[in-house]
């Protein structure tokens, strides 16, 4: 099996990416990479109290509550936080 080379130049700052399962683990650590290369991170999880401790430690980062396996939560996302952007970090 081959794998696909990860190219950083996506990574531009000032870019936004979209991270599910940002409250914990893999996702959690995504989220802080991506931070870390000056994109803002809009982090999506059901887990609230857990994208709270990421959105203290990542200034770049939006957190979103909600269970992507819920159609109408999904369907709700783009007109509730299509124009969300991070705080500011100056």
């Amino acid at each position: 099996m081959k794998h696909a080379k990860i190219s950083r130049e996506p990574c531009s700052p000032g870019t936004t990416a979209v991270v599910t399962g940002a409250a914990s683990g893999s996702g959690r650590a995504i989220a802080a990479l991506l931070a870390d290369h000056g994109m803002d991170v809009v982090g999506i999880d059901m887990d609230e109290d857990g994208l709270k401790v990421v959105a203290d430690a990542l200034p770049r980062f939006v957190p979103v509550v909600c269970d992507l396996a819920d159609l109408d939560a999904v369907t709700d996302l783009a007109p509730r936080h299509g124009s969300t952007r991070p705080r500011s970090t100056s």
